[in-house]
């Protein structure tokens, strides 16, 4: 599937291996093949169509492209920085490499790795390149849709390779000499999150190596003084010309040949269409960059990647930011309407606290809610036509002992024309919780006595009352009554 493999490219200014590997750490060569051009001013521009045209006819299917540069790309330089912090080192490094260079570093790319750290500082290897030359190829890839993660030099690549693939013994320090077509390359892996020690240059065309490395190998063996020394020497790549006697006599090592197609977990028809196995090295390495110290990516300094991944990401990152401030804007309007709410709920209330007492002459009820009650005594209204208040307040016996008297008034035709015929004198009324004690007097005369009881009666027949005893005693020419009442049902 498309998202299990990628695709490594090892170029240089005539050729490119370019190779399937499996997007699996440090995964394996899937396929590969290598395409050359004549030397032209246009030939960059042929290799890249070339690229993808043979991996259009092979059907190969990637999720990302990685490239490494060829040895003369890049200009390699051994610098100290003063910091030890990997941001810190990136922003300085460029000051660092136009104070080395001595040139205008705004016309240059920089790459960097950190090969060993201290308290003064940082060992860091710098590659340069110019940054024209690196445009326009980035320019020519993107443009055949092969738009790379990163570009780095191959050496990194190579020594990210060994480390990967290579099982170091902890007591063993051995260093690795890599021959190319026409580039050699010396590593010395760190068995540390720093990257390795590293060294590239160009053998030329000479088919005969030995002086150059009987040469070059006991001075880079020399400037390479950290801590332990080297105890054995493996050699890799194009290594028929070499005599291992004759390098094991000059340098006092134990030296050995490695085998890069068994490391690179090569299939026969790959290695047989790259035979420059170094190459294909590089570019499967290219495939896995690995953690920031063990990789210099030309890209992040001018031209940051914009793939389709990291789009993506960017816009995922977008979007939750702005859901993020949608769904904390939703929760404030919702918390202002709840308070406001809250705060007209709570001025209601009090509103209807004070209301209530001054109408129904009894406090707001505790256990039920105001709006229940009020719907009960509403219903009472209703059933019992337009008597108002509750039925134990004190406007509700006032109404019931009043209806009594009325019917009671109104109980004698002739009484209706004259109601004062009665006579009546109400002293008090005494209301208390349970019972209505009512007294006056009336005319002390056959008919005022029979108004009286007709009074008594009608109080006793309410309703809503109930009679629970009387008292009549006669005072000179008027009757004095005292009635006790109670609400039925209570």
């Amino acid at each position: 599937m498309e998202q299990n493999n990628r695709l490594g490219i090892h170029l240089s200014q005539q050729s490119a291996t370019v190779v399937l590997a499996s997007a699996r750490q440090a995964g394996q060569v899937q396929d590969a093949f290598v395409v050359s051009i004549a030397t032209s001013e246009s030939s960059m521009d042929a290799l890249a169509t070339e690229i993808a045209r043979q991996t259009a006819s092979r059907g190969w299917k990637y999720d990302e492209v990685f490239v490494a540069l060829d040895c003369p790309f890049s200009t390699q330089h051994s610098l100290r920085s003063e910091f030890t912090e990997h941001k810190q080192i990136q922003s300085t490094i460029k000051f660092d490499v136009e104070e080395a260079v001595a040139t205008d570093a705004t016309h240059l790319v920089v790459a960097s790795c950190v090969t060993r750290k201290g308290e003064r500082g940082s060992h860091v290897t710098a590659f340069t390149a110019d940054k024209g030359v690196l445009t326009g190829v980035l320019d020519l890839l993107q443009a055949r849709n092969l738009d790379p993660t990163t570009m780095e030099p191959d050496l990194v690549c190579l020594a990210r390779f060994i480390e990967q693939r290579f099982v170091i013994p902890d007591e063993s320090h051995p260093m690795f000499v890599l021959l190319s077509q026409d580039v050699c390359y010396m590593i010395r892996p760190s068995q540390s999150e720093m990257a390795a020690e590293m060294r590239s240059f160009v053998l030329g065309s000479s088919s005969d190596r030995m002086p150059v490395l009987r040469r070059e190998i006991p001075i880079t063996i020399a400037s390479w003084s950290a801590g332990t020394p080297i105890d054995q020497l493996f050699l890799g790549g194009m290594t028929d010309s070499v005599h291992l006697d004759i390098l094991k006599e000059r340098t006092g090592l134990d030296v050995q040949i490695v085998s890069l197609t068994r490391l690179a977990q090569t299939p026969e028809t790959a290695a047989t269409a790259c035979p420059d196995m170094v190459r294909l090295a590089a570019a499967c390495a290219a495939t896995h960059p690995g953690p920031r110290h063990k990789h210099a990516d030309y890209r992040e300094d001018f031209a940051p990647f914009l793939g389709k991944r990291m789009m993506v990401e960017r816009m995922l990152r977008i979007v939750a930011v702005a859901a993020g401030v949608i769904f904390v804007a939703i929760g404030m309007l919702f918390y202002g309407k709840a308070s406001r709410t809250k705060e007209q709920t709570e001025a209601l209330r009090a509103k209807l606290t004070g209301e209530y007492r001054r109408v129904m002459q009894s406090p707001l009820p505790d256990k039920i809610t105001p709006h229940t009650k009020l719907d009960g005594v509403i219903r009472s209204l209703k059933k019992k036509g337009g008597i108002a208040g509750q039925d134990d307040s004190v406007p509700s016996k006032l109404t019931y002992v009043l209806d009594a008297f009325n019917k009671a008034m109104n109980a004698d035709p002739e009484a209706q024309k004259n109601p004062n015929a009665i006579d009546l004198n109400i002293k008090a009324i005494t209301l208390s919780s349970k019972t209505i004690k009512v007294s006056g007097d009336t005319r002390g005369s056959a008919a005022g006595r029979e108004h009286l009881q007709k009074l008594l009666d009608a109080l006793g027949g309410h309703e809503r009352l109930e009679k629970v005893n009387e008292v009549i005693q006669s005072d000179g020419n008027r009757d004095a009554f005292t009635v006790n009442l109670a609400l039925k049902g209570e």
